[in-house]
């Protein structure tokens, strides 16, 4: 058992407006939509760390990406530090590579994608939500909310 808060990263693919999501099976979350992720190795840097979770998980090719929001997450029995990338320059085309974790990869619109989704995903589609928002911060609570915006100041929501 793991008695301190782990760090997970979440990988948002955007493809003509929409997002790559898949059921999830046999992890927490079991039965939730989301997007491909995992933990951050030790010693890994959060870059590699989606590169890799991506192509392990999708085989896709990250090119770039922007951090959406950091989650503190307390859910599906887990307690993660979860950071959430939005992916927009990538390449190839999504693949299910590892079918004993998730059912299928579709593209859904941000507003229509399947019931129920997994914690950190419904939270990063909170923050692209957010007019002007660059960056989010969202605890545990979901009471203390603050993002960081192109003004680069940090207010309370």
């Amino acid at each position: 058992m793991i008695l301190q808060p782990q760090v997970g990263v979440g990988i948002m693919f955007w493809r003509d407006g929409k997002v790559l999501a898949g059921k999830r099976k046999g992890l927490h979350g079991e039965g939730c939509y989301g997007w491909p992720g995992g933990h951050l190795e030790l010693g890994e840097s959060i870059a590699d760390c989606v590169r890799r979770e991506a192509l392990e998980e999708t085989g896709l090719e990250v090119h770039g990406f922007s951090v959406a929001c950091v989650y503190n997450m307390v859910a599906h029995d887990r307690h993660y530090l979860d950071i959430e990338v939005s992916v927009s320059s990538y390449s190839g085309e999504p693949v299910v590579m590892e079918p004993d974790r998730i059912e299928s990869w579709d593209w859904y619109d941000i507003d229509n994608i399947p019931t129920p989704m997994f914690a950190a995903c419904t939270q990063a589609v909170r923050a692209v939500r957010i007019p002007g928002a660059s960056f989010r911060i969202i605890d545990s609570n979901l009471q203390d909310i603050s993002y960081i915006g192109e003004d680069g100041y940090m207010p309370s929501l």
